[in-house]
């Protein structure tokens, strides 16, 4: 999927970023901020997000590009009790 721009909220700003999601693969772009780490909570299209890693994309305190995970519990399907 190519990348989709967003209004995302992180520690409590909103801000225009991009997130791109493949699999279960989600990255978002966002303008440079302090105020972000590993386990934070971001939220974007009504999903909220874990933090996993947070890089700065090329060292120059730009943009940053949060990998995260989506906090919502998987639904599992329920076991069958039925033996054949």
């Amino acid at each position: 999927m190519a990348w989709k721009m967003e209004e995302i909220v992180v520690s409590g700003e909103a801000v225009n970023g991009g997130i791109n999601s493949r699999d279960d693969s989600v990255m978002i772009e966002i303008p440079f901020t302090k105020k972000v780490s590993v386990g934070d909570k971001v939220s974007a299209s009504d999903n909220e997000y874990e933090i996993t890693s947070v890089l700065d994309v090329g060292g120059r305190g730009e943009t940053l590009l949060l990998e995260v995970k989506n906090d919502k519990p998987v639904s599992r399907r329920a076991s069958s009790k039925a033996r054949g």
